[in-house]
């Protein structure tokens, strides 16, 4: 039995019970959180509902309620006059419903915990035998084995799928970030990213909101950045309100979002993903965002975080309503992982580029500096020679002065032709600018 499934186990358990043990009536149910996950039966008439009954079992109730409390066999040769253990008013409803006089409860233990039920029950008095509860206290040990291989059969089946889920996932999720590389801009980044997610889990539109930089703007506010594209709807009623395109075509109240406001604004102060079943009932009291939002029905919102810091808001909305399952959720959620590095990426390059324009217009500025510094030297020199003389400026010092003003005049003209700063390594470790 350690390759069957838990159905296919109780079937063969119940058929070993009936071909051994001759009653009226017999059942098996394996048991989890208060209720009968799985149950077979076996003999005529009405069929025992055990499930509804279970909590009155866990609190001692009935026969079986006995059986639980001791963990050991408990029976009964005449249910109804028998008052060694408790009745209550539902179970004593059922067992008169399905015809019960004689019965026995048998629990079936797993480390000590009642994992498992067996009923045994003839339709008048019984004597149950000794034999009888040899045979049951074997059944038991017999069932509880039986079961825990099911169980762990269906565990490594479960883990197995799962396994093979979260690697076709991983794999996915590899690819994505593959393709997410590349554009060192942010807002290609961000278009590439949404085109990527529309493709991964097809979803009419999406839209990528960003942490304000315009120093304009409180900074807790969310700017859209980049829409993706979207699917053609038409609706005649709402056919010029269609699904947008570009960020020119977003009403204006969409393109700033305030923290804590809105589903954008509410995924961004929580850090939490939302999920929207159906966003129509959500928006029939503002007109504008019923016009605009009057063919989209799901919604997902989940934030971008990055080293602990909120960077902005993936918004994603579907036509149907409950468009996101679980697992597609689930792998939003890393593909937003996946843009928010991306993002932060571009953003330390762009600072970077920053400092290293920087770095190049000062290594700039003291070359210009230092080549223009001696040709200014020698003006300067002749200049003082001349006021300290008194003298009028000889053929030769005026020939100076204009040889160091035509090397200037060449400088800044050579200057004015750069297009870019680039720098060498003449010695390991020591940049200079090279013009």
């Amino acid at each position: 039995m350690s390759s069957l499934e838990l159905e296919e186990v109780l079937e063969q358990l119940a058929d070993y019970v009936e071909s051994l043990i001759k009653v009226d009536c017999i059942t098996i149910g394996v048991i989890e959180n208060s209720k009968i996950i799985a149950d077979k039966q076996r003999g005529p008439g009405q069929v025992a509902n055990y499930s509804p009954l279970i909590p009155l079992y866990r609190m001692g109730k009935g026969l079986s309620g006995k059986a639980y409390q001791t963990g050991k066999i408990a029976l009964t040769s005449d249910y109804f006059n028998d008052n060694s253990f408790e009745h209550e008013p539902a179970i004593d409803a059922e067992m008169q419903r399905i015809g019960i006089q004689a019965s026995l409860a048998a629990p079936i233990l797993l480390e000590d915990k009642v994992t498992a039920m067996f009923w045994a029950s003839q339709s008048r008095p019984y004597q149950w035998t000794k034999q009888d509860l040899e045979f049951v206290e074997h059944f038991t040990q017999l069932a509880s084995l039986a079961i825990q291989n099911a169980q762990t059969h269906a565990d490594s089946t479960r883990l197995n799928k799962e396994l093979a889920s979260r690697n076709q996932e991983f794999e996915a999720l590899h690819e994505f970030n593959r393709r997410l590389r590349g554009p060192t801009q942010l807002k290609d980044m961000l278009a590439r990213a949404l085109d990527l997610v529309q493709e991964a889990i097809e979803i009419d539109s999406g839209a990528l909101y960003l942490l304000s930089f315009d120093n304009d703007k409180n900074k807790d506010d969310l700017d859209l950045l980049q829409l993706a594209a979207s699917i053609e709807v038409s609706w005649d009623k709402f056919e010029k309100y269609g699904l947008f395109k570009n960020i020119s075509e977003v009403p204006k109240w969409s393109t700033t979002v305030e923290l804590g406001k809105g589903f954008i604004g509410r995924a961004a102060q929580t850090r939490q993903t939302i999920i929207v079943e159906n966003l129509l009932p959500l928006t029939q009291d503002n007109p504008d965002i019923t016009r605009t939002l009057a063919k989209w029905r799901s919604g997902l919102f989940t934030p971008l975080i990055i080293e602990g810091k909120l960077i902005g808001v993936l918004g994603l909305v579907a036509i149907p309503p409950g468009q996101f399952l679980p697992e597609q959720v689930r792998f939003v959620e890393m593909m937003t992982g996946q843009i928010a590095a991306a993002v932060n990426q571009v953003l330390h390059l762009k600072v970077e580029q920053e400092r290293e324009q920087l770095r190049a217009v000062l290594a700039l500025a003291r070359k210009v500096a230092h080549d223009l510094n001696q040709p200014l030297t020698v003006i300067q020199a002749e200049l003082d020679f001349v006021l300290q003389m008194g003298d009028t400026p000889t053929f030769e010092v005026l020939l100076r002065l204009q040889e160091a003003v035509s090397e200037i005049s060449n400088l800044v003209r050579e200057y004015q032709k750069i297009a870019q700063i680039k720098f060498s390594e003449p010695i390991p470790g020591i940049s200079v600018i090279d013009i």
